[in-house]
C-alpha cells in the first residue's frame, strides 16, 4: 500500500510541478484505445454458441493527461484513466477492469514520437456475475510495469486539431490479493490521441 500512495503522490507532484514551470508548454490530452492479448481469465458463452474470452491485457483503455513538451526534441508524458474487458447478456457479465497511471518520456523526430516509460494499474478487479453459473469478485494487487510506444503525429487541418496516432507494448502482471498465480498482463495496443 505504501508503494502506490508514493507513486501517486509522486505523479500528482509532476502534473503541479509541469504545469506551473514557464520554460515550455502543456498540450492537455485524450486517448482512446484498443489493447489485444494476455492471459485469458474465462470465457462467456451465449445461447446461439457465439463466446467471448475476457484476457488480461485486451479491452478499451481510454486516457486523460497532459504532454509536457521540454523542446523540440523531448516531451513528458503523464495520464491516467480506466481500462477494461467485458462480456455480458440477459444472464449477466463477466469483466476485468483496472485503473492505469502512466508516465512517459518520448524523444521527437519531427511527427515521430519514441517514448519509455512507467505504468501503475491500481483498483484492478475481475468479476463474474452470472445467473446460476458464477458469483464472484478478484481483487488484483496494485501493480508496477513498463511500456514502449511510438507515436505519430498529425494535423486534421479542417478541424486544426492534433492528433497522435500510436503502437505500444506493455509488460505487467497481475497477482491476486488472496491467492492464485500470477498472470501475464502483457500485450500490444493502440492508441488515438486528441491534443489540445
Amino acid at each position: 500500500m505504501k508503494k502506490s500512495k508514493c507513486f501517486l503522490v509522486l505523479f500528482t507532484l509532476i502534473l503541479v510541478f509541469v504545469k506551473n514551470v514557464n520554460a515550455g508548454e502543456v498540450d492537455w490530452l485524450f486517448g482512446i484505445g484498443m489493447d489485444l492479448g494476455g492471459e485469458k481469465l474465462g470465457t462467456l458463452e451465449w445461447d446461439n454458441g457465439s463466446s467471448k474470452d475476457i484476457r488480461t491485457h485486451q479491452g478499451i483503455h481510454i486516457t486523460l493527461g497532459l504532454d509536457y513538451i521540454l523542446n523540440d526534441n523531448f516531451i513528458i508524458r503523464g495520464d491516467i484513466g480506466y481500462k477494461g474487458d467485458s462480456a455480458g447478456g440477459k444472464e449477466g457479465d463477466v469483466k476485468f477492469t483496472r485503473l492505469p497511471i502512466e508516465l512517459i518520456p518520448f524523444a521527437v523526430l519531427g511527427s515521430h514520437r519514441f517514448g519509455a516509460g512507467g505504468v501503475y494499474h491500481f483498483n484492478s478487479e475481475y468479476s463474474c456475475d452470472i445467473s446460476n453459473s458464477c458469483d464472484f469478485n478478484v481483487e488484483i494487487e496494485n501493480s508496477f510495469g513498463w511500456v514502449v510506444q511510438y507515436e505519430y503525429k498529425f494535423l486534421i487541418s479542417t478541424y486544426n486539431q492534433n492528433f497522435a496516432f500510436g503502437i505500444r507494448y506493455l509488460n505487467i502482471n497481475y497477482t491476486p490479493k488472496l491467492a492464485g498465480a500470477t498472470l501475464s498482463g502483457s500485450g500490444v495496443g493502440f492508441r488515438l490521441t486528441a491534443l489540445f
